[in-house]
């Protein structure tokens, strides 16, 4: 595959991540190939690069509180970690010390009170999450909270946060020439930022707001040449099953994070005034204000689980989504005619119009649901089943020692390099010798006692520099370089290296049973010692003969010297050594743990890989809806076992060895010389890290074969870009008339029409297919078989890959047209009206604990207000409860058919009247209105008086009419009276100031705000104006 546009990634929170490795990986797979060489290959730009490095234009962030997460993504990501780190930056960071939220929350309203007074709620209440470590404890305010202390306690926005961000783009922007060799013209100076986090939990739902800014923050700031658009990517809440992140609590959470997102995509994709982030970073009073430039988010890409989708289907949609957004090339009418747009700018400069007010007045339309499809050839996941059914098999095979096996080479290897060899031979000085020119009892006898003393002081020597030297240095014995350097030996695999180093009960000599660990026992066994030294013997000589050296006592005593002073020195190598047996035995149980440890990971890894073949293969052959896969006949019980025999064959010629030897075999000369020594270093500073490498190892080798040619000169594999095209290639021009069946089968069977998003209108659909050019006969086949079920406006678009992906995206949505976001909203009402038990509602925020509307923007009430003096002043509405100055039930009827109406309940709060609830009882209707009131809602936000079309001035303004006009200066009477009440707290009197800018800003903004029509009265400042000066000419 080939990416066109800078991009980069940032998950946040445990879903965000989940799913930037997944794009990941699938990028890494796509881009490197099998091996990770195909882009080192290339040379050029692209020279530097180690195997499996993203290019320069490639970059991931992540970000989550729990550290184990982020851990856990770099161990899985299948390449070696230095490698990993240069594409990819993980903020370790996030947590603030402290003990709690509580701790922290206190800094904070003692640190910085402007930067957070508007949305960290007072202390009474508060939810008490501890530690942050394990997460925000689905509160989405104390994951924000946390955000924000982190930043102060480092004392920079840069040091906490955006400094990864800095380095990430930094090197997007300094990779043209890498982007240039694959596009092969100059680059554009767009980068795509996509943004991932699900809105049901507590740290990606809490940061996500500031992160939109911060990235903004960071680009506008240090890259000012760079266009920067971002794109969230949303996981709704439905997506998580009760017990499992789901439930009541991600309601809540999802419900308000939309609203928010929603308004800030509002206001970004209209050319009025912002609404800046405020945070502290400790170095002053002062915090820090950011506001992202005007169209740098311009829509939220929604997903949700359907009735037929899993989560990991969900995952790979989002996946395929991204991969096709920065993986397609625009054409080249769209490229002049764009500029320097991107596949992803087109995208949504075709969704129509972002800024579509509601029909009924409430929210614009900067929503887009999206569910993807996608047929490919899944070479990686077929590769790594097979990798592990080998491995497994391979480990079954090694249990037991080959007939004949000896370990002596292999011990004394591992002595030898572990520091350990002295105690092979249990070395001793040189025994000193004897003159054996004299003759005679007397000068024999002298010359036996001579060397006995010699004897004892070389003993006493000895013993001397084993205690003070030899042994003190083999007590902390290099037993991982033993083991790494025994790996490294021919024919030396992992349980072969456990038999050398524990033992085994099958082998033959006694030290291979014992093993080494059985050996340095064995060597701190003392015994009897040296015993008693020999005495001299008495000898005489015998008239006319003296005694010679070659007489048989003299003889025996000088081999009973040796032998005392032999085993004596073997006693004082095994006296010294089991002194110590404190010490060194520490050294023996750590290399026990670390070898039963690896090999235990390994039986475990056998243990599993039975059941995680068959569901894996399950997996494959029933697909999903919306991905599937082309594959080998699976046969009867739709795995891979047809398959297998074809590429063990192809393995064991890659690598020389006839394809009937032991599994064990093809897997050590797969890894070759060193490679268990490399898996056994991985463990070390890892659990299961020697696994993962050997099974990645295998699996990179059989992809490389399926790829290639296994057998013959057809790969094992073939590539969907050339079945496709042979499918699609009529029978008289060599077309394949069975695979065009089976292709057809494959394409049904993605279920499209239970794929189309939720949303209104007709949905888009963007087809990429496998092609390095637009194939005419290709798109002519896809379009008569992709079944979508309804009218679509489809467009394909070739793309390099092996990958066949239906983007479905209905676009211009608000949150009334999506039946999920519309129904959390509506339980974030009804939890306002009625909280339950554990709701706290104001740690489910981020824009103000005490805001009073639900959907509704300031413009949304100004034109409320509008309509209703509208519908006021035609005499269409009438209070059917309570008093016109303090109403209770407002009612507003059809303006063709008095009959038909719908009806306001408004509720006084805090001594204000009914109509100062007007706005929120509308909110309250639209969203559990049917399909009926909905019209009449649409026509009531539609209507014109004649007054504004014709310029014809009523003879008299209805009575409720002006009633309306009087009940601002009441309501902000009662409003003044609240706020100089010492006693009232400060809830209340935020709560009443938001209340008296409706009526004294919002309300008065609707008087003068134009018509659309074009009548010389323009507006109701302007009509009350005229009716004041014609009562006081009168």
């Amino acid at each position: 595959m080939k990416v066109y546009q800078r991009m980069m990634y940032v998950g946040l929170g445990g879903t965000g991540v989940k799913i930037g490795a997944d794009i990941e990986s699938s990028l890494r797979l796509g881009l490197t190939g099998p091996d990770g060489t195909d882009l080192v290959n290339q040379g050029g730009p692209f020279s530097s690069l180690q195997p499996f490095e993203l290019p320069g234009f490639v970059r991931f962030v992540y970000a989550d509180f729990d550290a184990s997460e982020l851990q856990a993504l770099e161990r899985d990501s299948g390449v070696d970690p230095l490698v990993h780190q240069r594409s990819a930056a993980t903020l370790r960071n996030l947590v603030p010390e402290g003990q709690g939220y509580p701790d922290i929350a206190s800094r904070l309203r003692a640190r910085s009170v402007r930067s957070v007074e508007n949305w960290l709620p007072p202390k009474a209440g508060e939810p008490a999450v501890a530690p942050l470590s394990k997460g925000a404890g689905q509160f989405p305010t104390v994951g924000r909270a946390a955000l924000h202390e982190v930043v102060a306690q480092n004392g920079s926005l840069d040091v906490a946060i955006a400094g990864p961000l800095r380095k990430a783009i930094t090197d997007l922007q300094q990779a043209s020439d890498q982007i240039a060799e694959v596009t092969g013209s100059s680059p554009n100076q767009g980068v795509d930022v996509f943004v991932g986090f699900s809105v049901a939990g507590g740290t990606g739902c809490g940061v996500f707001y500031d992160f939109l800014h911060i990235i903004a923050h960071v680009a506008q700031t240090h890259f000012p040449n760079l266009d920067i658009q971002i794109y969230p990517l949303v996981v709704l809440p439905s997506t998580f099953d009760n017990g499992e992140g789901g439930g009541r609590a991600a309601q809540l959470n999802g419900s308000r994070a939309l609203l928010d997102l929603l308004q800030l995509i509002d206001r970004q994709n209209q050319d009025i005034e912002q609404t800046p982030l405020l945070i502290n970073d400790g170095s002053g009073p002062k915090p820090i204000s950011i506001v992202p430039d005007v169209g740098t988010i311009r829509t939220a890409f929604l997903f949700r689980r359907n009735e037929v989708l899993s989560k990991n289907d969900l995952t790979r949609s989002i996946t395929t989504f991204v991969e096709s957004m920065v993986g397609t090339e625009l054409d080249k009418d769209n490229q002049s005619a764009q500029g320097e747009m991107s596949f992803a700018s087109q995208f949504v400069n075709k969704a129509g119009d972002l800024t579509k007010q509601s029909k009924v007045g409430v929210g614009r339309s900067p929503a887009s649901s999206v569910l993807t499809a996608s047929l490919s050839v899944p070479v990686e996941q077929v590769a790594g089943l097979l990798a592990d059914r080998l491995l497994s098999r391979a480990i079954q095979s090694m249990r037991d020692p080959a007939p004949g096996e000896s370990n002596k080479a292999p011990r004394r290897s591992f002595l030898a390099n572990a520091g350990l060899e002295p105690l092979l031979a249990l070395t001793t000085p040189e025994f000193t010798g004897v003159d054996q020119d004299e003759k005679g009892a007397q000068p024999i006898v002298s010359a036996l006692n001579t060397r006995m003393v010699n004897a004892k002081e070389e003993i006493s020597h000895l013993q001397e520099q084993l205690q003070r030297d030899s042994i003190p240095k083999m007590v902390s014995f290099d037993w991982g370089q033993g083991i790494t350097s025994l790996l490294q030996l021919q024919d030396i695999n992992l349980l072969r290296m456990a038999r050398v180093i524990l033992g085994h009960s099958k082998l033959d000599d006694k030290f291979d049973q014992l093993g080494v660990i059985g050996f340095l026992n064995e060597r701190s066994q003392v015994g009897d010692g040296g015993g008693p030294a020999p005495s001299t013997p008495a000898l005489k000589d015998k008239l006319g003969r003296k005694v010679k050296w070659s007489d048989d006592p003299v003889v025996d005593a000088l081999n009973a010297q040796s032998d005392w002073y032999m085993r004596t020195c073997e006693w004082s190598w095994r006296s010294a050594w089991a002194a110590q047996s404190s010490a060194w035995q520490q050294s023996i149980d750590q290399m026990r743990q670390a070898v039963k440890r690896m090999t235990e990971r390994f039986e475990e890894f056998v243990d599993r890989e039975h059941g995680s073949y068959q569901s894996g293969c399950r997996a494959l052959y029933s697909g999903s809806h919306g991905v599937r896969y082309v594959l080998p006949n699976g046969g009867p019980n739709g795995n891979l076992d047809q398959f297998a025999p074809r590429v063990w064959e192809a393995l064991a010629s890659s690598v020389g060895k006839r394809s009937s030897e032991a599994p064990h075999v093809l897997v050590d000369a797969v890894l070759g010389s060193g490679g268990w020594g490399d898996a056994m270093r991985l463990e070390f500073h890892g659990e299961g890290a020697a696994v993962d490498a050997v099974r990645s190892s295998l699996k990179r080798t059989i992809t490389r074969l399926m790829v290639g040619a296994g057998g013959g000169n057809e790969p094992l594999l073939p590539g969907l870009r050339d079945q496709l095209r042979k499918a699609a290639m009529p029978q008289s021009d060599a077309g394949d008339p069975e695979l065009h069946d089976r292709m057809v089968t494959q394409l049904a069977s993605l279920n499209l029409m239970q794929l189309v998003p939720e949303g209104d209108g007709t949905p888009s659909v963007t087809v990429t297919y496998p092609a390095l050019q637009k194939e005419p006969s290709i798109e002519a086949f896809l379009s008569r078989n992709l079944k979508f079920g309804l009218g679509v406006n489809d467009k394909y678009y070739p793309s390099p890959g092996e990958k066949l992906v239906i983007n479905l995206a209905r676009t211009e949505q608000g949150f009334l047209d999506l039946d999920e976001p519309k129904s959390l909203v509506k339980l974030w009402s009804e939890a306002l009206q009625n909280p339950s038990e554990g709701d706290k509602l104001a740690w489910r925020q981020r824009m103000g604990f005490d805001q009073q509307w639900l959907m509704m923007s300031e413009d949304d009430r100004t034109r409320f207000w509008i309509q209703m003096l509208n519908c006021a002043l035609a005499g269409l509405v009438s209070v059917s409860d309570g008093t016109p100055e303090r109403p209770k039930l407002i009612t507003i009827r059809h303006p063709e058919d008095p009959g038909q109406h719908f009806e306001l309940p408004v509720v006084a709060r805090n001594g204000f009247g009914g109509w100062t609830d007007a706005p929120g009882a509308y909110e309250r209707l639209v969203l559990d209105a049917n399909q009926a009131t909905l019209e009449l809602c649409t026509q009531f936000m539609r209507f014109t008086p004649e007054v504004f079309v014709d310029s014809v001035e009523p003879d008299s303004l209805p009575e409720l009419y002006t009633q309306l006009l009087d009940v601002p200066s009441q309501e902000i009477k009662h409003g003044q009276m609240i706020l100089g009440d010492g006693d009232v707290d400060d809830v209340t009197k935020r709560l009443t100031g938001a209340t008296m800018r409706m009526w004294e800003e919002t309300f008065v903004k609707s008087l003068s705000e134009p018509q659309t029509a074009t009548g010389l009265i323009r507006n109701h400042q302007k009509l009350i104006d005229m009716k004041q000066q014609r009562a006081a000419d009168a």
